[in-house]
């Protein structure tokens, strides 16, 4: 059988704690884990009603007059401590002969053990009183780390602030185009939506402007923040003369509403380049884009409305491509009429650019062109036919008088023969009645009756530059015509005859715009 130890000294007779139940060994006064009394001391209670009387020295004599004194002070403490017995009748005196407990009533019973109390109540300190724990070194180490941490992120966060500020970039900005850096450039700024505002279109567009700026000084200022001061200024002063008229204030409460917006900016870049005494100017607005950088920091692009231009407009022949810096231009929008279409192009950016229109059958256009911020020096682009080209137009021109003149010869309506004209030139009967005039001459009453006619050696040539969708021929053709005389005699006839034919593209066909020979021919 095995004998459990309870850590109590053999043959030491063991006492419990009536108020917490823990053992505690015979000769201890107060229980080691609560500090309730076990048993009465030793120590007799001294009686507060009698009389202390004071002891003299031995070998000593006090006068009577001393020995008064102290006996008199003697019963005045003693006075005291009634007092403060009666007073506090809940206080009990503790075994040094204290009354009073530092805890309050809530302890009455419980020694005042100051520091000599037992050992486990130096651990919790009096009864009623907290100890305070000292602060751990890590504890110490995480408030140094955690006000650190403070600090770099405040000091990072004005460092970000500074770099995506609107200055900074506008000021970036202004650096790079003075370096002619056109591709970082086009990064900064913010363009409309369009198909030719890319950043190969700008790079190409400023490809003549290479040579990079070289300054002595430079400096930005916020032109907002001036003219406010300055708005400000110019409001003391009208007040000063009186300046109440409408339209004064609403001058002024326009120009306020437009310095309080925040989502624009406006700079001043002012320098001075090198071999140069006065300064330059150079003003840069910037827009808010609506975005972030790392969630925090407002985006700002620049707003370089100088660079580019909208609403430029090219008319073209109908059937032409336009191309600019080699991208084919959209005319899905195009407006067409009489053979000619209108290019409207949304936005440009202002610079060089290589021009080139091309047609099937005709000689291409290639051009330098600039654009300013006034649009195109070039708004309507006419084309040259090609040498095969007006060839087989000759051809085609001898083939439709043939036509005609045959026609006219076997009376055809004129509805039978209005396919060879061009819609446009038939809104007006000019045509119609010039084709039946010649009909009637040709089959003529009797005498001068034509009765066969032939038409060869026709030859053409350009009567004047054409325009991009008409061309001018003018021709000779050998006439050859059997008719009826005045006697009724069958006579023939072989002469040379002078034409015209204006020729207009409609679609991919050219059609006449005039009756090429009349009645005056025959």
């Amino acid at each position: 059988m095995k004998i459990r130890k309870t850590g109590i000294k053999k043959g030491v007779q063991q006492m419990y704690c009536p108020n917490c139940g823990t053992k505690n060994e015979e000769e201890s006064l107060f229980c080691m884990e609560c500090g309730t009394r076990l048993k009465e001391d030793s120590v007799p209670e001294q009686n507060l009603n009698e009389t202390a009387v004071p002891i003299q020295p031995a070998g000593r004599t006090m006068p009577d007059s001393d020995m008064q004194m102290r006996q008199n002070n003697i019963n005045q403490n003693q006075n005291l401590s009634n007092n403060r017995l009666e007073n506090n009748p809940g206080r009990q005196k503790d075994y040094r002969g204290n009354y009073g407990n530092p805890g309050g009533p809530a302890y009455q019973g419980q020694p005042y053990l100051g520091n000599n109390g037992p050992q486990n109540l130096k651990k919790t300190g009096y009864p009623g009183m907290t100890m305070k724990k000292p602060v751990s070194r890590l504890a110490v180490i995480a408030g140094i780390e955690a006000v650190a941490a403070v600090a770099l992120f405040a000091g990072a966060y004005k460092i970000m602030s500074n770099r995506f500020s609107p200055e900074k970039a506008a000021m970036d900005y202004w650096e790079i185009k003075a370096d002619r850096e056109w591709s970082q450039a086009y990064d900064f700024c913010d363009f409309p939506n369009s198909d030719l505002l890319t950043k190969k279109m700008f790079v190409e567009a400023n490809a003549n402007n290479a040579e990079p700026l070289e300054y002595k000084s430079v400096n930005i200022t916020d032109v907002k923040q001036l003219t406010g001061d300055a708005v400000s200024k110019l409001g003391d002063l009208a007040s000063i003369f009186g300046a109440e008229s409408d339209d004064y204030d609403d001058y002024m409460e326009n120009l306020e509403d437009e310095l309080e917006d925040q989502d624009l900016k406006v700079y001043c870049v002012e320098y001075i380049e090198k071999g140069a005494d006065s300064k330059s100017a150079e003003y840069i607005t910037m827009t808010k884009t609506g975005k972030k950088k790392y969630l925090f920091w407002d985006e700002w692009k620049v707003a370089d409305t100088e660079s580019w231009v909208s609403d430029v407009t090219y008319t073209i022949p109908e059937n032409a491509v336009l191309q600019l810096n080699g991208e084919k231009v959209d005319d899905s929008a195009a407006t067409e009429q009489d053979g000619w279409k209108s290019i409207t192009i949304p936005y440009m950016f202002t610079g060089d650019y290589q021009m080139q229109v091309t047609e099937e059958g005709m000689k291409p256009y290639c051009e330098n062109t600039v654009i300013t911020s006034y649009g195109s020096e070039e708004e309507r682009i006419d084309l040259m036919p090609t040498d095969e080209t007006l060839q087989a137009l000759g051809e085609q021109a001898g083939e439709d008088i043939k036509f005609l003149v045959e026609s006219a010869l076997q009376g055809k309506p004129f509805k039978e023969v209005q396919d060879v004209f061009f819609s446009g030139a038939l809104e007006d009967d000019y045509i119609k009645n010039y084709y039946e005039n010649l009909t009637n001459k040709i089959k003529g009453n009797g005498s001068g009756k034509i009765t066969g006619l032939v038409i060869s050696n026709i030859n053409t040539a350009l009567d004047a530059s054409p325009t991009g969708t008409e061309i001018d021929l003018r021709g000779t053709a050998q006439r050859k015509e059997t008719y009826i005389n005045y006697w009724d005699e069958i006579e023939e006839e072989d002469n040379e005859i002078y034409f015209a034919a204006s020729y207009c593209k409609e679609g991919n066909e050219w059609k006449l715009m005039n009756l090429p020979v009349d009645e005056y021919a025959f």
